[in-house]
């Protein structure tokens, strides 16, 4: 497995508590680990998203359907093994400090978490 990470150089200041945050990431890259065979590839990705961060997991796995993309951050729903509730509370935490948490289909999944400027900080590099 190669994990591969990027953080942005102009990278932003935002208002959000760590702990969570981490929980929410830590929930991502584990979907990704669990679902993506020996051999394969994720990205933790960071990037300047307007005035706010953007941080995308990225994996080669088995990716997932159109129809488990309709229903992914249902309570409860779940592909393979799982209880069902870690990405809905990923996109809970993620609304809780006015950010989002998306999914695309790649070849794999990508989870994109966006999370909004802290007003008033000054930002590394502007």
């Amino acid at each position: 497995m190669q994990l591969d990470i990027e953080l942005a150089p102009d990278a932003r200041t935002v208002c959000a508590d760590l702990n969570v945050v981490r929980q929410v990431l830590t929930n991502l890259l584990e979907n990704s680990l669990r679902y993506t065979p020996p051999g394969g590839r994720i990205a933790c990705l960071s990037r300047r998203d307007g005035e706010g961060v953007a941080v995308m997991v990225r994996d080669n796995g088995i990716g997932i359907t159109s129809e488990q993309i309709k229903r992914i951050f249902e309570r409860f729903f779940h592909v393979g093994d799982g209880t069902g509730l870690g990405l809905p509370i990923a996109r809970w935490i993620a609304g809780a400090h006015h950010g989002a948490l998306t999914l695309d289909r790649g070849p794999g999944t990508v989870f994109v978490l966006r999370m909004p400027p802290f007003e008033g900080a000054v930002s590394p590099g502007g």
